[in-house]
């Protein structure tokens, strides 16, 4: 496969997974998006699960205060509370406190509204307080540290993996955490969720990162009765959205692979369905091109490629029939041609050349017969007239039919021909032919044409000193290559100069057995002639 069809071939494979990839981007969007909805409400379902806990404990903490009576406060010990029997153990809270002073924070709150319930946190915790007075020497503050313990149960039920679940008082005071790294009495002002929640309003979701730094989906509220202390449960976009880009990059190779797998499979059988007959195809089209109309593909009309190398077939066929046709027809002009030279050479021999010799030698005894000096010179001239007219009548009937030609073939009877043509000239001569076979009749007498043109042209017109000749054949071809040492000439005036007309001749008649003509020549370079024939027509 060339580099432009491999680039093709990453086009067609790139543009083929740009859908596959956008469904799956888009269907990964979705999953991502459903994923981050659960990943809301499952912190949502924690935060207000733990407000809802939060507000059940206050209100059975507020009970358990508000029902407590003075006698139960009353101690013979001036100066003691008597916690253990205040109120009974709960789940509710961690501890019961007894202030008799305004030493705390809670115990401070309560004694500045005596008789209504505060909420206060102590910085580790919240603490619900209540004054009492059981006498008027002296009042009492009973406080319960709040027992968070148990919203940790809701994390597990709701949520797990990264899930946590973080309380932190008005002054920024973590009380409560689990899943995160944070401790009661951790102050968590700079953190980003903490900054974010205090930006919004009481009661809403968020993405930020919590205490320990990790990126989570938050929801948070504001618990009732506490001064702005507030709950919030992140689940981690981590763990969210982690199957989600798994998916993707699962759905991402897969669809990659499937790509490649269906445009291998599309490939091959585009290859062997396709380009393989489309170079076929295309092979037996330059091959008829090159003359060879006996080629055929075979193929049968299932389908376009094998309705158009059908067609090519049939045209081949029809071009093979014709060709037969032109060919017996340039073999039929050519014999023809070569028929009547051989009529015109005898007719010549037989009628021209003896006439010219009897009226020779009647000369000749006319001569013999006369006193006269100066009638006998006179019949002299008429007599070496005679002798040379009936040679140049010899000559013309060489150059119409060469009996070495059919007899001994080609290379003999250019043989001849040189040694005719440059016979009395200073002229070197060599002649190579380099295959013992002889071509179709018609491709002979059209190959000894042209090389008796291109000598007498050397000859004549080109005063060449040097002549070489080689015939050879070249696979189907047969090759005459004549070359001069001559005067030489511009091949464009092979067409306007009336001196090379059997030039123009020679290669006419190469053209019309299907041949080529090619002369290269300079001004004072010389002259090549180059004839190439097909070896049988």
């Amino acid at each position: 496969m060339t580099k432009r069809n491999w680039l093709r071939f990453a086009a067609i494979v790139v543009l083929a997974s740009i859908p596959g990839f956008v469904i799956a981007y888009v269907a990964y969007r979705n999953e991502r998006d459903e994923r981050r909805t659960e990943a809301v409400e499952a912190a949502t379902a924690i935060s207000a699960a733990a407000e809802a806990r939060y507000a059940s404990i206050v209100e059975h903490t507020r009970i358990a205060l508000v029902g407590l009576s003075i006698d139960d406060l009353d101690s013979p010990e001036p100066e003691g509370c008597p916690v253990d029997r205040i109120l009974p153990s709960s789940d509710a809270y961690d501890e019961v406190l007894c202030a008799l002073d305004d030493n705390d924070p809670w115990s401070r709150a309560a004694l500045d509204t005596p008789g209504e319930v505060v909420y206060v946190s102590d910085g580790r915790s919240l603490v619900v307080a209540l004054a009492f007075r059981p006498d008027a020497g002296r009042t009492i503050v009973v406080g319960v540290r709040l027992s968070l313990a148990s919203l940790a149960d809701l994390v597990a039920e709701r949520a797990g993996g990264d899930a946590g679940l973080v309380v932190v008082d008005p002054a920024d005071t973590v009380i409560f955490a689990t899943g995160e790294v944070a401790e009661p009495g951790m102050r968590v002002a700079d953190a980003e969720i903490v900054r974010r929640i205090r930006a919004e309003p009481a009661s809403d979701t968020v993405t930020a990162r919590g205490i320990d730094g990790v990126r989570r989906v938050y929801s948070y509220r504001e618990l009732d009765r506490s001064g702005r202390a507030i709950v919030f449960s992140g689940v981690s976009t981590g763990d969210a959205l982690a199957d989600t880009s798994d998916s993707l990059r699962n759905r991402a190779i897969a669809l990659g692979l499937g790509v490649l797998v269906a445009l291998a499979i599309g490939f091959a059988v585009a290859y062997f369905g396709i380009t393989r007959r489309v170079r076929r195809l295309s092979t037996l089209t330059r091959t008829l091109g090159h003359g060879n109309l006996a080629a055929r593909s075979n193929m049968r009309p299932d389908d376009d490629i094998g309705v158009l190398g059908y067609a090519i077939d049939t045209m081949a066929s029809e071009l093979q029939v014709r060709d037969e046709e032109r060919s017996r027809l340039l073999e039929a002009v050519v014999a023809a041609s070569e028929q009547e030279r051989r009529r015109l050479a005898s007719d010549v021999h037989d009628d021209s050349i003896q006439v010219m010799s009897a009226h020779v030698m009647g000369l000749q005894l006319l001569r013999r017969r006369v006193d006269d000096v100066e009638m006998q010179a006179r019949i002299r001239e008429l007599e070496d007239s005679g002798r040379a007219a009936t040679a140049r009548l010899r000559e013309l009937v060489f150059e119409l039919h060469s009996p070495i030609l059919e007899d001994r073939g080609l290379g003999p009877a250019i043989e001849v021909l040189l040694e005719r043509l440059f016979e009395g000239w200073d002229c070197v001569y060599t002649l190579s032919v380099e295959t013992d076979d002889e071509p179709a009749p018609s491709v002979r007498d059209t190959a000894y044409r042209v090389a008796q043109e291109a000598l007498r042209n050397a000859r004549s017109h080109a005063d060449a000193r040097e002549v070489h000749v080689t015939v050879n054949r070249d696979g189907d071809e047969l090759v005459l290559r004549v070359v001069d040492d001559g005067t030489g000439f511009e091949p464009g005036e092979l067409d306007i100069e009336p001196g090379h007309l059997g030039l123009r001749a020679a290669r006419e008649r190469s053209a019309a057995v299907g041949g080529t003509f090619s002369v290269e020549s300079e001004p004072g370079a010389g002259t090549t002639v180059e004839c190439r024939l097909p070896w049988s027509l």
